[in-house]
């Protein structure tokens, strides 16, 4: 009797213990860090939100937390005289490891990260066309600041070259390691690419990382990407549009429809809607419609932006309608401005996602379908 009790608290302890190992531990050695400044660490899905401060400058920081689950970690730094973080990284954890970050702060994007997935080849070259994907983002900044249109193209066709890169490098990623949580992650961020590259992707994990909180989601989207493809059914749906009149998709067959997924707030979306302005003056009519379709936007700034940009056709905000903020996710909008093209017989003709400055896809179809000269 005395044995079997003596056994079950040494296993106990033992038990313990092993919890107590299972942690993860991110270490930072940033040189220029501050005394008196701090480290937020965030995750909003483990519930995570601690601090620790610094005695010391460019002092090195241990922070470890049980490893219940793979995390992505916001590291935020709050300098000695500032009330919150202006600049940090963000890293993914997915087990009991200890990731290495080694640098300094003012440039804390490129610091060297060891342990974990960062020791992964595939990883470190991805990291390594994020720095140079970053640098032709702020020559596109420099460029557009001063109008130079030519430097601003180069600047964004370079962008968008390595972003190409990157998303190839990222499907590599989740070809060969099926059985990584991250490989989800990658995943569910390139759920606006090809179906016939993802679908295979996703069928090819393991049946754990499927069973993860994004893996999950992704089996969920699927159907939807599916359904939202080039020459597929428009879903039908109704609004209640600016005026408080329901406007329904299906009341517009035998026209042009285009979707329009923006919000005051989204910068691109600003910034292409004198050329949807032009468009709808050229063609907007009995043949074609637009459907402005503003999402996560507050009343006032989203009608003040409708009369300052001039934008004349039909809108509806979806939290202006019971239900509405579903309207997004029926038809796969991960990002803005997104526009959907719908043709007279109430097929998709175009998905078009993002700022296009010139070759907009969508114009680029009016023009084929209904001429250069076309006159409301």
């Amino acid at each position: 009797m005395k044995k079997t009790s003596l056994l079950a608290t040494l296993l106990l302890c033992v038990a313990s213990l092993v919890a107590q190992n299972k942690n993860f531990t991110i270490e930072l050695s940033l040189s220029d860090a501050k005394s008196g400044s701090k480290y937020v660490f965030m995750s909003r899905a483990e519930k995570i939100q601690d601090t620790i401060t610094l005695k010391k400058d460019g002092e090195k920081v241990k922070y470890s937390h049980a490893a219940t689950a793979p995390v992505a970690l916001s590291v935020g730094y709050i300098a000695p005289s500032e009330k919150r973080a202006k600049t940090g990284i963000n890293l993914y954890v997915e087990a009991a490891e200890t990731i290495k970050v080694n640098g300094v702060i003012e440039n804390i994007a490129q610091c060297s990260i060891s342990g974990g997935i960062y020791d992964n080849e595939i990883i470190q070259k991805i990291r390594t066309q994020e720095a140079i994907q970053a640098k032709h983002y702020a020559d596109y900044r420099a460029a557009s600041a001063k109008k130079d249109e030519s430097a601003s193209k180069a600047a964004s066709d370079a962008y968008d070259a390595v972003d190409e890169a990157i998303t190839a490098l990222e499907y590599e990623y989740v070809k060969q390691n099926p059985s990584s949580n991250y490989s989800a992650v990658l995943l569910s961020q390139n759920l606006r690419g090809d179906i016939k590259v993802i679908e295979p992707l996703y069928n090819a994990l393991s049946a754990d990382v499927k069973a993860s909180q994004v893996g999950k989601a992704i089996g969920e989207r699927i159907p939807v990407i599916k359904a939202i493809q080039v020459g597929k059914p428009a879903p039908d749906f109704t609004l209640n549009d600016i005026n408080g009149e329901k406007i329904t998709l299906s009341q517009f067959r035998g026209r042009w429809v285009l979707l329009d997924f923006w919000g005051s707030w989204c910068i691109w979306c600003r910034r292409g809607n004198p050329t949807l302005v032009a468009l709808y003056e050229k063609y907007g009519g009995n043949d074609f419609e637009i459907i402005g379709i503003a999402c996560r936007d507050k009343e006032e700034d989203w009608k003040k932006a409708i009369k300052d940009d001039g934008l004349e056709w039909r809108h509806a905000n979806v939290s202006q309608t019971e239900g509405g903020d579903k309207l997004p996710s029926m038809y796969n909008i991960s990002g803005y401005p997104s526009k959907i093209l719908i043709d007279p017989e109430g097929n998709i003709s175009v998905i078009s996602i993002g700022y296009h400055e010139k070759d907009d896809p969508i114009v680029l179809k009016m023009v084929e379908e209904l001429g250069e000269v076309y006159v409301k």
